[in-house]
């Protein structure tokens, strides 16, 4: 089977650990990025990792900075990874072929994976020593509609929910979807506010289409 180019469904961010942060502010400005996120089920987690470290130069070569790995919560099998891209086109090109769909199947892969080739909109550059993350992805009726709905939240009241905001993706092929990529500093509190009506209503208000879907994972630097 080789590799197809999926839009994740409806369903961060990246950061690395080194100190923790109170936030109370929106996402500074940064650079905005292209990434491509790729997301699948593997046999075993160590030999997959060490299968995906072991072709970092292979990536490189075709224009992919590894950027983060992430591990599933309750799938501990399901990984994701996100690599910077140089080249969105060389990428989907390599992406697409059968040498990294044999690297991949070598490595531990046992499913098709998910691709989404996104532009990074808003990203906390800062560093923190949580390594747990939630990814929210949701297709909107307006982008510019629902970003004004996420903002008029705020992050002073993600964060009174054990959610610090780390990164906002749409994906190049479908604008309309998103991914919302958070920290969780109390994994009850976030379960409990993603779950909650308040959170439902406010997401139908700011024009969000069909269900979201969650993905709880926890970065690894190994």
């Amino acid at each position: 089977m080789r590799l197809t180019t999926l839009v994740l469904p409806a369903v961060a961010l990246f950061m690395g650990c080194k100190k923790d942060i109170q936030q109370t502010n929106a996402l500074p400005a940064a650079e905005p990025i292209q990434v491509v996120m790729i997301m699948h089920a593997v046999a075993a987690f160590e030999p997959w990792r060490a299968g995906y470290a072991a072709n970092d130069t292979l990536r490189q070569s075709h224009g992919l900075s590894s950027f983060a790995v992430g591990r599933g919560t309750t799938d501990t099998n399901m990984v994701i990874t996100f690599n910077i891209l140089a080249d969105v086109e060389k990428a989907r090109a390599f992406i697409g072929s059968a040498e990294l769909h044999d690297v991949m199947l070598k490595a531990g892969m046992t499913d098709t994976p998910r691709v989404v080739f996104g532009n990074v909109i808003r990203r906390d550059t800062q560093t923190i020593a949580i390594q747990e993350r939630v990814m929210i992805t949701h297709h909107v009726k307006a982008f510019n509609t629902w970003l004004k709905a996420y903002d008029e939240e705020g992050p002073e009241v993600r964060a009174s929910h054990g959610l610090l905001e780390r990164a906002i993706m749409r994906s190049i092929d479908d604008p309309s979807l998103i991914y919302v990529f958070m920290a969780i500093t109390d994994l009850d509190k976030a379960r409990a506010r993603i779950a909650s009506e308040e959170l439902k209503s406010l997401m139908a208000r700011a024009g969000v289409i069909g269900t979201p879907e969650i993905f709880f994972y926890k970065l690894d630097e190994s």
